[in-house]
């Protein structure tokens, strides 16, 4: 968790806008926003995205400071991850010393860009999965089925690829043991019997999802195969920041998990046990959607990226339950923890650096007033600063921000409101503008900040790297 605490704010892509929409989602409950309530409105479809706004809401109810409640939700999201790994290993009957290998999954390539809602859903993905590993080999009872169908229902109001890759995961683990007991006449109207259950315990999530998730039109984009093959073996879902500066340590991950599978091999001369059969025929069926699938379909990006990153870690679970000796797995774990603490250091730098960018331009939060619209521009050419405005709007009540990328999808608890800029100037609210400037000021940004001018705005906060103007009319 070192890297959360370097610097006052969390930099990444989207996490002001997770915070903004967080704040809105309270707003709106409250209805005394006017000027909010002009511009959003909840989703009418019950989306996914939910779990990472309510937190985020609930923890602002509780400590009053939205920096704060961002940092408890991640707190808990870090220490919350690694358990639920251990949980499912040790579940699973497998060595507990690979449960240390999830530490390195937590501050992931997604999570550093903010998908904060997908990864909190592996949490609840990982104790699905460990709560219903024996659904087809024991009587479950209500009170566990009534257990599982919640913990679904966590996980698609977390992140719907989340879910629909946890009911593969599951599907592909419980298929050996369904082959095993179907060779038993005896078992197979036992067998059917839990066959039913499942789809009944699925069945209502699985409609939810598909009535409540749009899919956009668009041409899928896929990555070179070669890219693909290289991405496995230097276990690209850890690479954050910097590849030179984080591959050698990955690479080092890798090359330890390939070590020990040679080992496991050799051992089992490839006639596996049943539970290696479940967790093998896992990893198969991420394989082979790690190649089958686009990376973006215009609903969902960096799938690819995603899915490596579950091959990796289930993995790292089909060598836990092979015949791995203890000292072996000691070893190699301690090897894995060197390079997850360089990785960790490295981590860190880069936070402190971002951090310090978003303390600086914190100041402007006192310079956006209540019952206001602000717009948004980003000439900076650093893609990170997408959503900045939104964390600038974190302070002062009331605030619209009409660049705000979850309400204008269709995937999020908040959508905008149809209305035109006769509707706005109708509100009578301040109008101000927000601009990231460029490294170097270049002929874009001067000519941009004189037209702003020129139609009737002044500079109410300036620094190194932004600008932030109101409007005099």
């Amino acid at each position: 968790m070192w890297p959360l605490f370097v610097s006052y704010y969390f930099p990444s892509l989207d996490s002001p806008a997770h915070l903004y929409n967080a704040k809105l989602l309270l707003e709106l409950l409250q209805g005394d926003s006017f000027i909010v309530q002009y511009f959003y409105q909840f989703n009418p479809m019950v989306v996914p995205n939910w779990i990472g706004h309510a937190l985020l809401a609930l923890f602002y109810l509780i400590s009053g400071e939205w920096w704060l409640a961002e940092k408890l939700m991640l707190v808990l999201y870090f220490v919350s991850l690694p358990l639920a790994a251990d949980y499912f290993i040790r579940t699973i009957g497998g060595n507990r010393w690979l449960s240390f290998w999830s530490l390195p999954f937590v501050f992931s390539f997604v999570f550093s860009i903010g998908f904060y809602n997908y990864s909190l859903s592996i949490i609840f993905a990982l104790l699905f999965l460990a709560r219903s590993w024996q659904f087809f080999e024991r009587q479950y009872s209500v009170r566990e089925v009534l257990i599982l169908f919640s913990l679904l229902l966590l996980l698609y109001f977390s992140h719907g690829f989340t879910f629909l890759l946890t009911l593969f995961i599951w599907g592909a683990s419980a298929l050996p043991h369904l082959i095993h007991e179907w060779k038993k006449s005896e078992s197979i109207k036992s067998l059917i019997y839990r066959f039913i259950k499942a789809v009944v315990l699925i069945l209502p999530v699985v409609v939810l999802y598909r009535l409540n998730t749009a899919y956009h039109s668009g041409s899928p984009t896929f990555l070179e195969k070669g890219d693909l093959i290289k991405d496995i073996f230097r276990w690209r879902s850890l690479i954050v920041y910097h590849e030179g500066k984080e591959e050698r340590w990955t690479v080092m991950i890798s090359l330890l998990t390939i070590a020990l599978l040679m080992l496991v091999f050799v051992r089992t001369k490839i006639r596996f046990t049943l539970p290696q059969q479940r967790v093998i025929l896992t990893v198969i069926t991420l394989f082979t959607l790690y190649f089958l699938l686009p990376d973006n379909t215009g609903s969902a990006g960096f799938i690819s990226v995603r899915i490596q990153g579950w091959l990796a870690f289930m993995t790292i679970v089909f060598i836990s339950v092979s015949a791995v000796p203890n000292r072996i797995a000691l070893a190699t774990t301690m090897f894995m923890l060197v390079a997850h603490f360089a990785l960790v250091h490295f981590h860190a730098k880069v936070v402190r650096k971002d951090g310090m960018l978003l303390e600086q331009c914190s100041v402007a939060q006192d310079y956006i007033p209540e019952h206001s619209v602000l717009h948004f521009e980003d000439l900076s050419g650093d893609w990170r600063f997408q959503h900045f405005s939104n964390f600038i709007a974190l302070k002062s009540k009331d605030v619209a921000c009409t660049e705000n990328y979850e309400a204008a999808v269709d995937y999020f608890p908040l959508c905008f409101k149809p209305m035109s800029k006769d509707v706005v100037n109708s509100l009578n609210c301040t109008e101000q503008k927000l601009i990231m400037k460029p490294v170097v000021k270049d002929s874009i940004y001067q000519n941009t900040l004189k037209e702003i001018l020129a139609k009737g705005s002044r500079i109410v906060f300036e620094n190194e790297s932004i600008v932030l103007l109101q409007s005099t009319k």
